[in-house]
């Protein structure tokens, strides 16, 4: 063992410079690999899947709206007849799916 202590303190530099050579091939190629080509319009990017998100969540949240609006309408009669407390809980309510808000009105 001393005998190895002895020369990796005389030859370090012989045991670091591969590795970082290596280590910078390596990371080189990943980059590369990683980089959109612009000739195909298969390759997704981060920002653009988490605009795709984003704009699936504000049109689902559009539907949801527009589907509440079209409930609170056909139900008008009873929403206005509501007591404060079933306000209240209807403002919960309205947080949940469709469905749910749906089936709470039918049970006023």
């Amino acid at each position: 063992m001393t005998k190895v202590w002895a020369w990796l303190k005389k030859n370090w530099k012989w045991v670091v410079f591969p590795i970082g050579v290596l280590g910078a091939l390596l990371g080189w190629f990943l980059w590369w690999r990683g980089r959109p080509t612009g000739d195909d319009n298969t390759s997704t990017t981060t920002d653009s899947a988490a605009d795709q998100a984003i704009k699936d969540a504000q049109e689902a949240q559009d539907a949801k709206d527009a589907a509440l609006k079209e409930l609170e309408e056909k139900h008008g009669e009873k929403l206005t007849a509501m007591s404060d407390e079933q306000k209240a809980e209807f403002e919960k309510v309205k947080d949940k799916p469709i469905d749910e808000v749906a089936s709470w009105i039918d049970n006023l």
